[in-house]
């Protein structure tokens, strides 16, 4: 409890005034995805009625890593650092055009990653390097590890939550499996693991309370693909298979639950830059968003930015 008291106090947050590169790319007419480029420092935004693409000015100087929407708040979360140096948690308010330092650790072991906003609006949930799952209150300021149960697991890559957030899924660390559990009053109770006859599993995106999204390929294959699981009876339906597309760990479903947007690029095109794609919850309209990678050298941890 000392330690966790400590830690709070390390957090006390700073505001940093920024400007958007383009004037007036944070009011969206309709919805649009946000994403992050390798290499080129820099969040973008992409107008699905217009196909433009903006840039919005945020922390641009260093390398940028996950993001997580909020739409009751209309603010985004995400992970940004200096190269090899611990990572800190921003929050971008798009009404306001601020980025406020939401979380600086005092070291690597600190660093915290895979912002995810819960669906109350209220908490943010972050993954701790080795060191589990960390809840922050935004009215309160408080932070407080998750205490995760039934499980033998400690080390988690992912967290997600259903759309009523009753229902967790939490990627393993070495990728195997993904367990699903409950949230009961701040703890985390699992109830089964999932999906231990593929590899490389990640991204779990919750479509209402009982089915999942997810990234991955079978034991017997080399690239993956975005699979639904229906948690009633088990049963798995893979979504991309003509053209093949490898999809890496980024992926988010929309809002009404209909669209899932990933990063992926074509098997084989092992050189080409991978871009962001369009398909419908149901295997159906798929369809690439962004063809000039190159100039950004890949898009990646697309979320969708639609106001409540």
């Amino acid at each position: 409890m000392a330690k966790v008291r400590a830690t709070q106090a390390r957090l006390l947050p700073a505001l940093i005034v920024l400007t958007c590169v383009v004037c007036g790319c944070c009011h969206m007419r309709g919805p649009a995805i946000v994403f992050v480029t390798e290499w080129k420092p820099g969040i973008h935004i992409l107008d699905l009625e217009s196909g433009e693409i903006k840039k919005i000015g945020v922390h641009a100087e260093c390398e940028i890593g996950d993001l997580d929407y909020n739409a009751r708040r209309n603010v985004l979360a995400f992970v940004s650092g200096e190269h090899e140096a611990p990572n800190s948690i921003y929050i971008y308010d798009f009404s306001t055009k601020r980025t406020e330092l939401f979380y600086r650790p005092a070291s690597q072991e600190g660093s915290r990653y895979r912002p995810t906003f819960h669906p109350d609006g209220d908490r943010l949930f972050l993954i701790g390097g080795g060191s589990g799952v960390f809840e922050h209150d935004i009215s309160t300021k408080r932070w407080r590890r998750v205490e995760v149960t039934n499980t033998k697991d400690s080390r988690f890559l992912q967290i997600s939550f259903s759309k009523s957030g009753k229902r967790v899924a939490l990627t393993r660390e070495n990728f195997n499996g993904i367990l699903i559990g409950e949230m009961i009053g701040g703890t985390i109770v699992i109830r089964k693991r999932i999906l231990d006859e593929f590899e490389y599993t990640s991204s779990p995106r919750w479509v209402g309370d009982n089915e999942i999204v997810f990234s991955a390929n079978k034991v017997d294959e080399q690239s993956q693909s975005l699979w639904t699981i229906s948690l009633s009876d088990s049963s798995t339906r893979q979504l991309t298979h003509d053209p093949p597309i490898r999809s890496w760990s980024w992926l988010v479903v929309s809002k009404d639950e209909r669209w899932i947007a990933f990063t992926g690029s074509g098997v084989g095109e092992t050189t080409a830059p991978d871009s962001l794609w369009l398909i419908s919850v149901d295997g159906h309209g798929l369809k690439q968003l962004t063809h000039d990678a190159e100039n950004f050298h890949g898009h990646f941890s697309p979320v969708w930015v639609e106001h409540d």
